[in-house]
């Protein structure tokens, strides 16, 4: 087994967390053609990217756990912040209002 196999899994792992993130954010560009959802679809890219980049590429030492310490914790403040968001802001847009 390679050195850097356990955080090579845990890239792709994240990556995979990553998925439903960008795939709202491309629903989103597409539904109203806004610039910044295109922007923001391109940063997830690179959020998913960089993370498996690096853990495949180099190995296990603490830049590297750095690096998919930040992706975990962003990846985790998007999926609680369009919780919050789905409970406290409806989107009037969904009950053809």
């Amino acid at each position: 087994m390679p050195e850097n196999a356990v955080s090579l899994g845990i890239a792709c792992g994240l990556a995979l967390a990553w998925l439903p993130v960008f795939l709202r954010f491309v629903r989103a560009w597409r539904a109203r053609s806004n610039p910044i959802s295109l922007a923001i679809c391109a940063l997830i890219f690179f959020a998913i990217y960089i993370p498996v980049y690096i853990a495949g590429m180099f190995p296990p030492s603490w830049p590297t756990a750095t690096v998919l310490t930040i992706d975990a914790l962003s990846c985790a403040l998007f999926y609680v912040t369009f919780r919050y968001a789905d409970r406290k802001f409806p989107d009037t847009r969904k009950n053809g209002a």
